[in-house]
């Protein structure tokens, strides 16, 4: 919600609070909470920050163990987002177009809180049609794999 009203030093803020309890609150919640270092990683991102990277690498390795893809389909965009503030335009394109077309397969909207990544990567924020949506499993799952592996090249 917080980047969604454009308050990334709030967002950071928060996640930042809750991460250690979470972390700490068994092995379940513990997996999930990797996860919420991909709000913070567009929370540093839109902040300048060059620890997003970082975040971005944890939060997607733990969305992709935790099989949370939809997670790791917002942190696929932050990805991109990432990729093109690094200097990577074409890298940060071509993952930008992989993520907007499993979206629209999937009829999902551009989701509030990556709005700005995605208007930063000029997207279409046009929503999905969920009546025309299918099942896009392995598309997912490949655009995910990319994203890592395009992520591990970003420096710190």
């Amino acid at each position: 919600m917080l980047l969604a009203l454009d308050a990334p030093d709030e967002a950071y803020a928060h996640v930042s609070a809750e991460l250690p309890a979470l972390s700490a609150a068994g092995p379940e919640l513990h997996r999930k909470a990797g996860a919420l270092q991909l709000p913070m990683a567009e929370a540093l991102r839109r902040l300048g920050r060059p620890d997003a990277a970082a975040a971005l690498r944890s939060g997607l390795s733990a969305a992709r163990a935790s099989r949370l893809l939809g997670v790791g389909l917002a942190g696929t965009l932050v990805t991109a987002a990432v990729l093109q503030d690094a200097g990577d335009s074409a890298a940060a394109a071509e993952l930008a177009a992989g993520w907007q077309q499993v979206r629209l397969t999937l009829g999902l909207p551009v989701p509030a809180a990556y709005r700005q990544a995605a208007r930063d990567l000029d997207l279409d924020l046009t929503p999905g049609d969920p009546v025309r949506a299918r099942a896009a499993g392995a598309d997912l799952e490949a655009l995910l794999s990319r994203a890592v592996r395009a992520v591990r090249a970003v420096g710190d």
